[in-house]
């Protein structure tokens, strides 16, 4: 006989999603290191369970393109790439997101703390995450691109 301890999950709605950043000039950049004044917000929420102790919720985000990627820059995938610039994405606060592999490691690298759930758990817990486009390098060249990230969520 054998048994298996597992600790009780949140379940996610709304994960599965595009995020637009619609177009951006050229003629319009903000400067190497610096990002378009648009951007674009998603998320998703989670309903997490009763637990006797409460459920702290963690994320980690993979390039989906390129899973080694552990830089804040998405990897951009497309026909005619443009150069000179790349897509970041930011934690709700503001806090920029390292890319990592997927893990539910606790020391896996890019992971972070989304929210810790109470005892008497949580329904439809709003998640939010910006999506942005910065100028990488002095030559910008024009074109559409895709970027995909991936979310593995974990708890303790």
């Amino acid at each position: 006989m054998s048994f298996v301890i597992q600790r009780e999950s949140c379940v996610p709605t709304g994960i599965d999603q595009g995020v637009m950043l619609g177009s951006f000039s050229t003629g319009a950049a903000p400067g190497i290191g610096q990002p378009w004044s648009r951007e674009a917000e998603f998320g998703f929420s989670l309903t997490c369970p009763v637990s006797g102790s409460g459920i702290s919720v963690h994320a980690v985000f993979t390039d989906a393109e390129s899973p080694d990627n552990t830089t804040d820059a998405l990897t951009l995938t497309g026909a005619n790439i443009p150069q000179g610039v790349a897509v970041k994405l930011f934690q709700e606060n503001g806090t920029p997101i390292t890319f990592g592999r997927e893990s539910v490691d606790p020391g896996a690298p890019g992971r972070f703390d989304l929210f810790t759930a109470p005892p008497e758990g949580v329904t439809n817990q709003a998640v939010s995450f910006r999506a942005r486009l910065y100028q990488t390098g002095p030559t910008l060249s024009e074109g559409p691109f895709n970027a995909t990230a991936l979310v593995t969520l974990s708890y303790d």
